[in-house]
């Protein structure tokens, strides 16, 4: 009887032991939820795995390839409040497939299995990077095609926006450790069909190039500002930043931080807090970066935006512990209307200069010349997705893997004024510039007025350009695509015969800019439709480019008087062609805003007019700047409203003097000038002739003279005169109808 009770004491301990030694002996550490099976990590370089676990507890990384041997292993010490980190060298990059086990205290607590090495790059800014390869113009089924690369190319996918403490609304003060409900998989997975396009193009590209496996960690958020992606250290060291924060309402102290009224978005450190930080231990061959769209609304337009992207380069290659500074991809912004015609081109302006201030760093891309197609996501949205990450590829290759030739657009080095126009010098050409069709397109000129007109240009060597125009014999400065639609600009840099980087848009002279050139389509006639980037989704779209009434035009080479094509006209008696100016939606006419509209600064309009029919022809304009407001002006050199075009197959150039109008569109009417087409918003070239067949091409402005404007009191003398001369038709008017 003793020896059964013995029996069972000895078993009751045990029982009340064991599960104690086994409890002991489990691991409580754990890997943030960044690190999973597949990922990859950068090539000779270090993978750094970061977690929690049991305080002072001993964590051990072991990495073996796949025939189980250890290829690597290190051991650190977790601190008192139980968070480690533990690395360990990376082998070369190669197409094979690694696991890593991870111990606390002799204890295994996770095995992440199929992990890869190669280059690995960070993906981060708005909208325009954050659009989804599914809505891309060139999507295809991630899960067909290429799947022998595609199964190399590792994804690291998270949600635009993340909760913090489970709800979406709020905003943490400092950095987090884990993004929730992120994920790795694979470009041939289904899910890269939510993947960022521009991401996705570009490392579908540059895996092709480096025959070594690529990963883009990809954590973009539509509508963010870049102080969001700065930590506070960085904002609150630059006293320029610090003010621009408090005056857009996106600064918070760290004491006084709300996280329920701490916007995603705007809020200085946001975006950081919950997407770079999560991610600091991983190290990246380089960034690219797609924003600047919300900070044009937000005005940072005193330098502001370059300190913040210095610093944004600066914090960012400490975090991430780079040799030297990590290398930055980046692109210019898409056309779109924001609140004026040259904020977009005034941003891409300041960013060429960013990219000028580090150009060992950093590669600036060009967006402006692919077709600015739109899908559902809204007209700041381009659907070619494609081409952008496919010239962030080109950048890379370049200036981080030493591939021949230059990496970022070209961009104005420098300028001469001569007799024959203003020559330009570029920087970045490769092997030298190149036009990207029959002639360049996208040139303005001014002389010492600062009014811009369209201007002719021509490659004189192999980074420069000379810039002129009959118009402006007195050249003062020139410029190149200020405009917000202006996907017609085509200058090249080449590399090996092809054409690669578009130019930068560039001014000689901002200081000495009164008003650009928009690069208005429709006075070159070549293409029936253009494309209008409008601050109204809805309205961005391709409309014809001239319309007619009571006749017929189209466009081909036959009618061209310069360029590739010119108008065609058909009319009989009395018809008109007119440039669309705007759009009539419903009941509102909506003028578009991405279109020269103000002419006050003109004093002369022409165009070539070829009269190819049996008898001559006649040709006049209106102008409107309200439907009930509308002008004529006079034939230059004389006092007619209309010229006539003599039927002998030869161009004629119709010039219109803008500082000689007259309201109504009659002789009769109140004579005026430039002054009051501030607010063009129609135009139509009136023909009258039998059985026409006419050619109308290069249709050109030329800057006012203000001598030529008339003053306060020949105003007033023209009103007395056009008064009597009014009362005079209306008492002629009368007698006839009392007699």
């Amino acid at each position: 009887m003793k020896k059964i009770l013995a029996v069972v004491l000895t078993a009751l301990l045990i029982a009340g032991i064991l599960p104690a030694v086994i409890s002991a002996a489990e691991p409580e550490a754990y890997l943030y939820n960044v690190y999973a099976d597949g990922m990859i990590f950068e090539q000779n370089s270090e993978a750094v795995f970061a977690g929690a676990g049991a305080p002072g507890a001993a964590v051990r990384a072991v990495l073996k390839d796949a025939s189980g041997a250890v290829i690597a292993e290190n051991s650190s010490r977790a601190g008192s409040d139980g968070t480690f980190t533990v690395s360990i060298p990376t082998p070369a990059g190669s197409f094979e497939e690694y696991s890593v086990a991870l111990y606390e205290d002799g204890v295994l607590f996770r095995t992440l299995t199929g992990v890869v090495f190669g280059e690995v790059w960070l993906a981060a800014g708005q909208s325009n990077m954050s659009y989804p390869y599914a809505q891309a113009e060139d999507y295809t089924d991630p899960r067909e095609g290429d799947e022998d690369l595609k199964q190399w190319i590792r994804l690291f996918f998270c949600w635009e926006i993340v909760p913090y403490k489970g709800d979406y609304n709020k905003v943490p003060a400092e950095g987090q450790n884990e993004i929730p409900d992120c994920c790795w998989f694979n470009a041939a997975d289904q899910r890269a069909a939510s993947f960022s396009a521009v991401s996705y193009f570009f490392a579908m590209d540059l895996a092709k190039t480096l025959d070594v496996p690529l990963g883009v960690v990809s954590v973009p958020l539509g509508g963010s500002s870049i102080l969001a992606w700065l930590p506070r250290e960085a904002v609150e060291q630059s006293p320029a930043l610090t003010a621009q924060a408090k005056e857009n309402g996106t600064y918070m102290t760290l004491e006084g931080w709300d996280e329920d009224a701490a916007s995603d978005f705007t809020t200085m450190t946001a975006q950081y807090n919950k997407k770079i930080s999560p991610i600091r231990n991983f190290r990246f061959s380089g960034m690219i970066w797609y924003q600047g769209e919300s900070d044009i609304s937000l005005r940072y337009d005193n330098g502001e935006y370059t300190e913040a992207f210095r610093l944004m380069q600066d914090h960012y290659s400490e975090l991430f512990g780079c040799d030297g500074k990590l290398p930055i991809i980046w692109t210019e912004l898409a056309a779109y209307y924001y609140f004026e015609n040259e904020s977009v081109t005034k941003m891409n302006a300041e960013f060429a200069a960013i990219q000028n201030e580090r150009p060992d760093s950093r590669a600036l891309v060009t967006a402006y010349d692919y077709a600015p197609v739109y899908g559902s996501a809204g007209a700041i949205h381009p659907a070619p997705k494609k081409p952008i990450g496919e010239r962030m590829s080109f950048a890379a290759q370049r200036l981080v893997y030493g591939a021949a030739g230059d990496y970022t657009m070209p961009a104005l080095a420098s300028y001469a004024v001569g007799d024959g126009g203003v020559e330009v010098t570029l920087r970045n050409v490769g092997d030298g510039l190149v036009c990207g069709g029959d002639a360049l397109r996208g040139f303005s000129i001014a002389g010492e007025n600062g009014v811009y007109v369209r201007a002719d240009a021509q490659i004189t060597g192999e980074n420069t350009v000379l810039i002129s125009s009959p118009d402006v014999p007195e050249p003062k400065n020139a410029a190149y695509a200020l405009a917000i639609s202006n996907d017609r600009a085509n200058l090249y840099a080449s590399q090996d015969g092809e054409r690669t980087l578009p130019a930068a848009c560039f001014c000689t002279d901002w200081d000495a800019l009164t008003r650009s050139w928009q690069s208005n389509a429709w006075t070159e006639c070549e293409e029936a439709q253009s494309w209008h980037a409008l601050n109204r989704s809805s309205y961005s779209a391709f409309y014809d480019t001239w319309q007619a009434k009571n006749a017929e035009i189209s466009f081909s080479a036959d009618a061209a008087y310069t360029g590739s094509a010119g108008m065609q006209i058909a009319g009989d008696g009395e018809f008109y062609v007119n440039p669309l100016l705007n759009v009539k939606p419903e009941k509102d006419r909506y003028v578009f805003s991405d279109l020269n509209t103000d002419w006050s600064d003109y004093g002369r309009l022409s165009l070539m007019v070829r009269n190819d029919g049996d008898a001559a022809a006649t040709v006049s304009a209106l102008i409107f700047t309200s439907p009930l407001m509308k002008y004529a002006p006079a034939i230059a050199d004389g006092d007619s409203l209309s010229a006539s075009v003599p039927a002998d197959g030869k161009w004629h150039r119709i010039v219109f003097d803008l500082n000689r109008i007259c309201l109504g569109g009659t002789p009769a009417g109140l004579l005026s000038d430039s002054s009051s087409l501030s607010g063009v918003t129609d135009v139509r070239f009136v023909f009258e002739g039998e059985n026409a067949s006419l050619s109308l091409d290069d249709v050109r402005f030329a800057p006012g003279d203000e001598s030529e404007k008339r003053e306060g009191s020949q105003r007033i003398i023209d009103f007395i005169s056009w008064f009597l001369n009014f009362i005079r038709l209306i008492a002629e008017k009368l007698s006839i109808v009392f007699h």
